[in-house]
């Protein structure tokens, strides 16, 4: 018999924590935590039940584990290291549209990995001769898309965070109004 105890932070920050002191609280037997940001509530609260995180970026670079193929402590699950696949995904971009020049990236202050996922991509547009512009959504995601409408740029490049995959649907409307490649 399994009985899942189901609790979200629905996208806030403040409520993560709650939410992960809860299952805590419910002594659970595992905690599996979807994306970084809430594998990192979960650690903070408990050394010992065990915690499997699901599509955590960069999990050695936010803390979560010591090393990909050791990760000791209680956190275990899957990465998506994205430090190497976002350079891949921009030129991909510069392929599938080579007269892109002007790229709108689209981030979060409080991702712990999206640092080093920014530098990963500069790092490749200026291979790709790419002019990226640096767009933090951490708390006003529709604000920045009434921004960028006033000067369009030729693409958008999204870094995964619990924001701007929980706003896909606003970021993909955007996209294709302007018949912008994302």
């Amino acid at each position: 018999t399994v009985e899942i105890i189901y609790r979200s932070g629905e996208m806030n920050l403040d409520t993560l924590e709650f939410a992960a002191q809860s299952l805590v609280e419910a002594k659970v037997d595992v905690i599996a935590a979807a994306g970084t940001i809430p594998a990192l509530a979960a650690k903070r609260l408990t050394r010992t039940i065990p915690i499997v995180m699901i599509f955590s970026s960069e999990p050695v670079i936010a803390g979560l584990v010591a090393g990909l193929a050791r990760p000791g402590g209680n956190v275990t699950g899957v990465s998506t290291i994205q430090t190497e696949l976002d350079p891949k995904r921009l030129a991909m971009l510069k392929e599938i549209k080579p007269a892109i020049a002007r790229v709108a990236v689209l981030w979060t202050r409080f991702h712990p990995s999206h640092d080093a996922e920014l530098q990963a991509v500069g790092k490749a547009a200026q291979s790709l001769r790419l002019t990226l512009e640096s767009y933090d959504v951490t708390h006003d995601l529709l604000g920045v898309l009434r921004k960028m409408e006033s000067r369009l740029p030729d693409a958008i490049f999204v870094l995964w965070d619990v924001r701007t995959l929980g706003f896909g649907q606003f970021i993909i409307d955007f996209a294709l109004k302007h018949r912008l490649p994302t």
